[in-house]
């Protein structure tokens, strides 16, 4: 290739695509540069732990069945351990699973993903509690004995510890003796009251079958004793034993 000498005024014509490669090479060490620091600046402010990106209590609380929780009821959920592997990476669209079907309570293990990113899921431990109002023995009451308000206090209580169960409205206590001996300070559960029997073991009971659209009645003999609301075995005409729900007293529901 041939070029012209330079002149006083003038740059050769084969020097001109030289000059716009270095310009273009120069702009790129820049770009570059500045990208450099603006990473090790973001790196000194250290990673975001995972509950200030992707896990927050307020979506950790949208997973629990409110419904099913007693009047009062106060959720408390937070982190077992701060998780930093996400960095400061945003998640527009974080999906918190429960990969085990358990009931949310106490300890839990939830599998954490971002929708329309490369970034593996991973699981981490939640602590769900929740604080309720619920009654509790403060007086003496003796196996068989009437259990009234004036036997028990409300007491706020962390339900994920009350493994048996528990009882948080004066409404239950109607018509309910204890089962056992009560002492003060004891968490009031469904299996230490005793409402009256609706249905005896014996007893002819009245059956209703319902059905989309259709109603059939008949007669079976109850196998044992049960309240109303309560599960109780039947006899059938035929001599088939199924279950059934007491709705009033001699009767039993089956849903079909």
């Amino acid at each position: 290739m041939m070029c012209d000498q330079p002149t006083k005024h003038r740059t050769p014509p084969c020097r001109q695509p030289m000059l716009k490669w270095v310009l273009t090479a120069l702009v790129l060490a820049v770009t570059v540069l500045v990208m450099v620091l603006g990473a090790r600046s973001a790196n000194a402010a250290g990673p975001l732990p995972v509950s200030g990106s992707w896990v927050t209590p307020e979506r950790l609380a949208d997973l629990l069945p409110v419904d099913d929780l007693p009047p009062g009821s106060q959720v408390h959920v937070s982190l077992v351990k701060e998780d930093k592997r996400l960095g400061a990476e945003a998640c527009p669209a974080p999906l918190l699973a429960n990969t085990t079907q358990q009931k949310l309570w106490g300890r839990t293990f939830l599998r954490v993903s971002c929708v329309g990113t490369d970034t593996p899921g991973f699981f981490v431990a939640v602590d769900f509690r929740v604080t309720a109002p619920v009654l509790v023995v403060k007086k003496p009451v003796s196996q068989g004995q009437p259990v009234t308000a004036d036997d028990v206090q409300v007491q706020a209580m962390d339900l994920t510890t009350l493994k048996g169960g528990w009882v948080s409205e004066l409404a239950h206590l109607n018509q309910k003796t204890a089962t056992r001996s009560l002492n003060p300070g004891l968490v009031l559960r469904p299996d230490l009251l005793k409402g009256q029997a609706l249905i005896r073991q014996g007893d002819t009971v009245k059956v209703l079958i319902q059905g989309s659209g259709f109603s059939i009645g008949g007669q079976a003999v109850a196998l044992e004793e049960a309240e109303l609301g309560q599960t109780l075995r039947i006899r059938m005409p035929q001599g088939k034993v199924i279950q059934a729900v007491v709705k009033d007293a001699m009767v039993v529901e089956l849903l079909i």
